[in-house]
């Protein structure tokens, strides 16, 4: 199983590819306590959506031990 560190790389990695789409005063800081829901967060529905999808592009490039088998 992948540690905790691949996982949070793979998480900050998303965070920037997404942020390269949204514009400044919307771009997410590659940090645990960062808000991506709810009224404190920075990106709305569709950010969410795409932070998610690339979050999970990114899982399972970097982690063989999380892909099906």
């Amino acid at each position: 199983m992948a540690d905790r560190t691949t996982i949070l790389e793979c998480i900050y990695t998303a965070i920037n590819e997404t942020n390269e789409m949204l514009p400044a005063e919307n771009r997410l800081e590659p940090q645990e306590s960062e808000k991506v829901t709810g009224e404190e967060a920075k990106i709305d529905s569709l950010g969410f959506v795409t932070l998610l999808v690339a979050i999970e592009r990114e899982v399972e490039a970097g982690t063989d031990d999380l892909k099906p088998r």
